[in-house]
């Protein structure tokens, strides 16, 4: 219950908040440290962009997995690399969150990432790709979106 709260709250920008964040990540239980993962995306704080940028290669892939979600919800052009290198995990969600943050990210690495995915044979890959391009070119021009 306290990890749900905790994500619940993370979109406030409230000091309480941010401390409480960090907190569950500094000295939480493991599910704790998890949902802290995907507040810190949720808060649209750049400050958490090293700490999850260091968690994309954790060797628990549900960590990766948040925080290849959460480095999406931040938006931070800087994540493209290493969202990218996440497209190749050996986890298949991973890989997946991947794409759809590189997709809310954008941008012509990402773009061009994308677009490479679609020569792969993975037909998960493929569409996963083909939704972020989607969302891709929607964040660039929204009027071009399908209504």
């Amino acid at each position: 219950m306290r990890r749900r709260a905790l994500e619940s709250l993370s979109p406030l920008s409230i000091p309480e908040v941010k401390k409480a964040i960090a907190l569950a990540y500094g000295q939480g239980t493991e599910r704790m440290r998890v949902g802290s993962i995907y507040a810190m995306g949720r808060s649209c704080d750049s400050d958490w962009l090293p700490i999850l940028l260091k968690e994309t290669s954790n060797s628990d892939a549900e960590r990766r997995f948040e925080a290849a979600t959460a480095l999406g919800e931040l938006g931070d052009p800087d994540a493209v690399p290493r969202l990218m290198e996440l497209g190749n995990d050996a986890d298949s969600e991973v890989r997946m969150a991947a794409l759809q943050s590189l997709g809310k990210i954008g941008g012509s690495k990402a773009r061009e990432y994308l677009q490479s995915c679609m020569n792969t044979r993975d037909e998960a890959v493929k569409d996963a790709a083909r939704h972020a391009l989607d969302e891709l070119k929607a964040n660039e021009d929204p009027l071009s979106a399908p209504f």
